[in-house]
């Protein structure tokens, strides 16, 4: 079905849903003080003023605060998270119930970067065995945005504001933002603006990476209930880029503008059997510009890339009381996914010209049927239980259009996915139905112990680069999409354990999963493809399986005196069973420890000696390619004071050795910039200081 007909298919039935999850603590901290993440199966979740990591200003860096996630940067801007070693299309990014895409083949701007955290609730993070009510599977883990700004039921007529401006010492500029909110009995309501300036930074020997970015972005929130029974409410968020430095690509950011809009409503509680329906539907759309006018090879090239992503959403579910204790949750969602990209190249020694279709008017669309089952059987145990199918569908609305394959030799899209992954890519229209469900126990036996213990399956549809990336030149040569890439299937064993008491807080998680036809992007051959007399690196993807286990440690220990001790380890290790070779792309054992000091005296203060590191990674895929990397760890000093009851100061030094080092997840320079060759890995910024004052009034 084409895109505009799912377009009228979602808006005509207005789908939607709630998002329930799995219970979970959140993590509660002040403006200072860090506390361990839950352990529980359910979201781990992070509210903006509770963030650790003060420089943070999206929520793909907020993400990254827990144990479990880390962050790949094709630049210093452009962190994509990766749970548990997946990263990728494999993260879903959802704010509220909208899933959001990208714009970039290359992701330059995984979806997480576009959202300030200043403008959200929280960031909850679904590590394994997400809820069946959170759309199709995502076999790599969920990123949840919370949009909704809801004061509860009767809080009455208040205002507040808050505003705060960092300055970023190594990068030579600053992050700022202000919001408003507030309401009536009625009315909640929420408005914020942000705004960024960053420049290059320096590693510790002095190598100067490109980083620059200015962004600017403007939110609004609202909420209204017109009975007690029902509420109506809405978010906005409009985000503008331009300038943005990506070292690890070909090209930079022109500029690029992002347009999310989410709409819902809910009725609840209700009388009888059925407690609860909600509908909420999105829309979102991503304009995006970039070119090499930055990039050593303008002289020989000039290249641009306009693309854009359209997605639109929806979904309705609803709450049945079956009896007492059992709670059964079922409905049905909706999304429509376009994208299309085409470079224009000119050479500049003969002034030929030619267009490159890299996303070629991709569409994938898909219709989901869910129930899920929640059974409070006695104290202390508890289950849940769902199921979910997905009917997912897609084509390459420009898989005929003509590729240049250097001086006067042209051939198709369609040709080129058939000459390198055989007969079968040709067809490029796709129908599939998808499976997914799984059941979990939770028990909570007394004050200081829970545990849990899960098993699930989880089905992913290939993404659209996965399927159809047109072949183009790629950072490491060439890439290609195949569209014969049989859709991934995860079997998921998670389970963890807690224990509390006055002083201290220690959570263990652990997971073990198989993957079937999990979708590898490797090397698959040189050979000259512009015609140049120059072998090229083909670049495509595979269906391999593959297998990861690994977990995460998190302790809190409260000291005498006003002193606390967090803690963190995770680990995960990823094989691909197919090839008898590691999985790429796999960070490494990494993690976190510090000295907390926190003052009850009337001016309150606070300060925080902390380390972070990661081990040696040599569990590598030389075909993908990938370098190994050494071990290091950086420590950094913060700290912070109340001025006054309005005002607050927090201050500190970054990376306090000026440690030289780079990250595993970090990719490889493409074109010689700034300091750097091509190949080089790009380091991970030097000692700087950062300075941040904020008030609330």
């Amino acid at each position: 079905m084409k895109f505009i007909h799912i377009c009228i298919a979602v808006a005509a039935i207005l789908l939607s849903s709630v998002i329930p999850a799995a219970a979970g603590e959140s993590i509660l901290l002040n403006e200072i003080v860090i506390t361990a993440p839950p352990v529980s199966s359910g979201p781990d979740r992070i509210r903006y003023a509770d963030q650790k990591e003060a420089v943070a200003i999206n929520a793909a860096e907020t993400a990254a605060q827990i144990p479990g996630v880390e962050l790949v940067r094709r630049g210093a801007n452009a962190a994509e998270p990766v749970i548990r070693g997946l990263g990728a299309e494999r993260v879903k990014t959802l704010a509220g119930a909208h899933p959001l895409h990208g714009a970039c083949p290359a992701r330059m701007d995984p979806p997480a970067v576009y959202i300030s955290t200043m403008s959200l609730d929280a960031v909850r993070v679904v590590k394994g065995l997400p809820s069946v009510t959170l759309g199709r599977g995502a076999t790599g883990g969920m990123l949840l945005l919370e949009t909704d700004y809801d004061r509860g039921a009767n809080a009455g007529t208040s205002i507040s504001a808050r505003a705060e401006v960092l300055w970023n010492e190594g990068r030579d500029g600053y992050t700022a933002g202000a919001a408003v909110e507030g309401g009536t009995d009625d009315l909640d309501a929420r408005t914020t603006v942000t705004a960024a300036s960053l420049n290059d930074y320096t590693s510790g020997d002095g190598t100067t990476v490109p980083a620059n970015i200015e962004e600017q972005g403007v939110s609004l929130s609202l909420g209204y209930r017109p009975n007690d029974f029902s509420r109506l409410y809405g978010h906005a968020q409009f985000k503008h880029e331009e300038d943005v430095d990506y070292p690890s690509l070909p090209m930079d950011v022109v500029e690029s503008d992002s347009t999310i809009l989410t709409l819902g409503y809910r009725l609840a509680p209700l009388d009888g059997t059925l407690e609860r329906i909600e509908v909420q539907g999105g829309y979102s759309f991503v304009d995006h510009l970039m070119n090499n006018d930055r990039k050593s090879n303008r002289r020989m090239m000039q290249a641009e890339t306009p693309s854009e992503a359209e997605t639109i959403s929806g979904r309705l579910d609803a709450d049945w009381r079956a009896a007492e204790h059992h709670l059964l949750t079922a409905g049905v969602d909706a999304e429509a996914l376009r994208r299309d990209a085409t470079r224009t190249r000119r050479m500049a020694a003969t002034g030929m010209t030619m267009k490159d279709p890299i996303w070629p008017d991709i569409e994938i669309d898909t219709y989901g049927l869910f129930g899920e089952w929640n059974w409070n059987i006695n104290k202390p145990w508890s289950l849940r239980a769902g199921t979910r199918v997905d009917q997912a569908e897609s084509s390459a609305g420009k898989a005929d259009a003509r590729l240049a394959m250097g001086a006067g030799s042209f051939t198709t899209v369609r040709d080129q996915y058939a000459r390198f992954n055989g007969p079968a890519a040709a067809r490029t229209d796709r129908d599939e139905t998808l499976y997914s469900g799984n059941v979990q126990i939770d028990w909570a036996g007394d004050d200081a112990w829970s545990a849990y213990i899960g098993a699930g399956r989880t089905e992913r549809y290939p993404s659209a680069s996965e399927l159809y990336f047109a072949l183009s030149p790629a950072p490491g040569g060439y890439l290609i999409g195949n569209p014969a890439l049989e859709t991934e299937k995860r079997y998921d064993i998670n389970t963890g354990v807690r224990w509390t008491s006055e002083h201290a807080d220690v959570q263990v998680s652990a997971f073990a999963a198989r993957v079937d036809d999990y979708v590898l992007e490797t090397g698959l051959q040189k050979i000259d493809l512009n015609s140049d007399g120059v072998p090229d690196n083909l670049r495509g993807f595979r269906n391999v399986d593959a297998e990861l286990y690994g977990g995460e440690i998190a302790a809190e220990i409260d000291l005498p005196a006003g002193f606390s001790v967090p803690a963190s380890l995770a680990y995960v290790r990823g094989k691909n069973t197919t090839g008898n070779r590691d999985l790429p792309e796999i960070p490494p054992l990494s993690g976190a420890a510090a000295l907390q000091f926190k003052s009850d005296c009337a001016r309150a203060w606070a300060a925080e000696f902390g380390l972070r590191f990661a081990a040696r990674q040599d569990k590598i895929d030389s075909a993908f390619p990938e370098d190994e990397t050494p071990s290091f760890a950086v420590v950094h000093l913060r700290g912070g004071v109340k001025l006054t009851r309005a005002l607050r100061l927090e201050a500190g030094i970054e990376n306090l050795f000026d440690e030289e080092y780079h990250e595993h997840l970090t990719r490889e320079t493409v074109l010689a910039t700034g300091d750097l060759g091509v190949g080089d890995e790009v380091p991970a910024p030097g000692r700087y200081g950062f300075i941040k004052l904020s008030c609330v009034f």
